[in-house]
């Protein structure tokens, strides 16, 4: 949870998908349960996740 905290934190989230994102892997915390987190909660996790840590070599849809 603290890299969703920092994510929040740094405004790469907003408190919405935040709050929506917590609920769910609070409510399925195994692995295979948050690999099956609905689409636009992964999208906004892969956006935020590409601005905390860019990588040139990822692929540009990541970005």
């Amino acid at each position: 949870m603290q890299t969703l905290d920092e994510m929040r934190s740094l405004g790469l989230l907003t408190q919405e998908q935040y709050l929506e994102i917590r609920s769910y892997v609070m409510k399925h915390p195994r692995p295979e349960q948050i690999q099956a987190m609905p689409a636009h909660l992964w999208r906004a996790m892969l956006h935020a996740d590409a601005l905390m840590y860019p990588d040139d070599d990822a692929p540009p849809s990541l970005h």
